[in-house]
């Protein structure tokens, strides 16, 4: 029980760390875009 209760932990702890690199990463993302737009 103790072993699952663990994995939940970091899997929730994972998922965060995922999140917040894909908003990091749109955010990039949109920017850079962005700036290409103004650039064409």
């Amino acid at each position: 029980m103790d072993s699952h209760a663990g994995l939940l932990i970091v899997d929730l702890r994972f998922g965060d760390v995922i999140d917040d690199a894909a908003r990091y990463f749109k955010y990039a993302y949109d920017r850079v875009g962005f700036a290409v737009g103004l650039l064409e």
